[in-house]
C-alpha cells in the first residue's frame, strides 16, 4: 500500500490539483492496514494504481494548460502571419518579368497614376523604376496603367487574403494540437 503526497503547497494558478512539475511530491510505501493518514495524503493499493491514477490527472493539466497558454500561443501565431505577409509585401510584385515595390508610398503613387490614366494631361510614355532601381518599365498607354494597378493590387491583396484565411484558422483553433497544425505554406 501507498501513501501519496501529490503535492507539498497548493498552486494559486487555478491548476488541477496535484500537477507540479515534479510530482508525486512523497510516495511512502506501507505495509497492508495502515491506518489511513488523516494528513491530505492518498492511499492507493500499490505503483500500478498510482500510474493511472497519474494518468488521469495528467489529462487533466492537459486540458487546463491548453486553456491557459491558447491565447497567447494564437498571438504568437498572429505576429508571425503578419511577419511573413508583411515579408511578402516588401518583396514587392512582378510586372513585364520585373520586380516592383507595394511600399506605402508606391501604393499611393500607383492609385494616384491609376485614377488619372484617361486623363489628357498625363503624357505617355510613364517610367515606373523597379523596386531595385535597377530598372524600369514603361507604360504607354491608359490600358497598360490599368494592367500595371491591378496586377499590383491583386498581389497586395493575395498576400492579405492568404494571412487572413490563415487567422481565421487561428481564430478557429481551441487546442495547441489544433494550432500546431496551422503551417504557413506562403
Amino acid at each position: 500500500m501507498l501513501f501519496v503526497r501529490l503535492q507539498k503547497d497548493l498552486p494559486t494558478s487555478g491548476k488541477p490539483s496535484g500537477i507540479p512539475d515534479d510530482w508525486p511530491a512523497e510516495v511512502e510505501e506501507v505495509k497492508d492496514g495502515t491506518a489511513d493518514p488523516k494528513d491530505g495524503r492518498l492511499v492507493m493499493k500499490d505503483a500500478a494504481e498510482l500510474a493511472s491514477y497519474k494518468a488521469s490527472l495528467q489529462d487533466a493539466y492537459d486540458a487546463w494548460y491548453d486553456g491557459a497558454s491558447l491565447p497567447l500561443y494564437k498571438e504568437r501565431k498572429f505576429v508571425s502571419i503578419d511577419k511573413r505577409t508583411g515579408e511578402l509585401i516588401a518583396a514587392g510584385f512582378t510586372f513585364a518579368g520585373k520586380q516592383f515595390s507595394l511600399s506605402t508610398n508606391a501604393q499611393n503613387t500607383f492609385t494616384g497614376l491609376y485614377a488619372i490614366r484617361d486623363e489628357p494631361a498625363l503624357s505617355f510614355p510613364v517610367k515606373v523604376n523597379t523596386l531595385d532601381d535597377d530598372g524600369f518599365v514603361e507604360l504607354t498607354e491608359p490600358d497598360d496603367v490599368r494592367q500595371f494597378y491591378l496586377t499590383a493590387v491583386s498581389t497586395y491583396r493575395a498576400h492579405l487574403d492568404a494571412g487572413t484565411a490563415l487567422k481565421d484558422a487561428v481564430r478557429a483553433a481551441t487546442t495547441s494540437a489544433e494550432l500546431d497544425a496551422i503551417k504557413d505554406p506562403r
